[in-house]
């Protein structure tokens, strides 16, 4: 598989970010500040060699999301994105399970009214993002992982009606705040990206108290998943 030297790592919310403290304590990195948001730079080490890992906190969103990684790319000259964090599940999935993208769309994304269809992007030749094909072989080889659609949007999708809706216009796994924003990124520099989540609530009625229920744990058990991938391409 390709070898990447610098992985950057897009992660959105506080708890999710906890474990990244603790492996940046664990290999010695360093811990710093840019544009406001937290930097964390290691070397991550395993039987099959070590990569440099730089983990952004980067605050919930699209705008946020893409912001840090166009920091990652352009400044920390990272040559790999992986978006990481929790996610409504929409089809196909379960409380618990961890996904990754084959598509990257913003469903929110809505100019129909200038005659576009939903999440159409006029002047653009990609709305909807591919994730890597090195990266996406990794974690397809991680036992139990599922595969599929994943949407973002600037709204945390907590109805049944949204959810079916959804599933409708985008037959999606998953939807998130971050993913297809770091996805477009990505896509206009070139540089390889997916999304590896884990399924926090079912998007619907009673999304919240499921979503908040999880990630007051700060567990690593996501980014353990992240690091196994990571494995694969060491």
């Amino acid at each position: 598989m390709k070898k990447f030297n610098n992985i950057g790592l897009v992660i959105a919310d506080v708890q999710e970010y906890a474990p990244i403290n603790i492996l940046c304590e664990k290999y010695g990195g360093v811990f710093s500040e840019q544009f406001g948001d937290k930097l964390s730079v290691f070397e991550y080490k395993n039987k099959g060699g070590s990569v440099k890992i730089s983990a952004v906190l980067c605050g919930i969103g699209k705008v946020n999301a893409a912001a840090a990684t166009a920091y990652l790319i352009a400044s920390a000259k990272c040559d790999a994105i992986i978006n990481s964090g929790l996610s409504g599940g929409i089809s196909s999935v379960r409380r618990g399970d961890y996904t990754i993208g084959t598509e990257y769309i913003e469903h929110d994304f809505d100019v129909s009214p200038l005659g576009y269809k939903k999440s159409f992007k006029p002047d653009q030749d990609c709305y909807i993002y591919k994730p890597d094909n090195t990266l996406f072989e990794a974690y397809s080889a991680i036992e139990g992982i599922i595969s599929g659609v994943m949407v973002c949007g600037d709204k945390f999708v907590g109805s049944d009606d949204e959810k079916k809706q959804i599933k409708k216009d985008f037959s999606a796994v998953s939807c998130d705040m971050e993913s297809a924003a770091c996805a477009s990124v990505c896509y206009k520099a070139k540089v390889p990206f997916i999304a590896v989540r884990r399924i926090s609530d079912d998007a619907g009625d009673a999304a919240a108290d499921s979503y908040i229920s999880m990630n007051n744990l700060a567990e690593d058990k996501l980014i353990n998943v992240v690091l196994k991938g990571i494995d694969n391409l060491l």
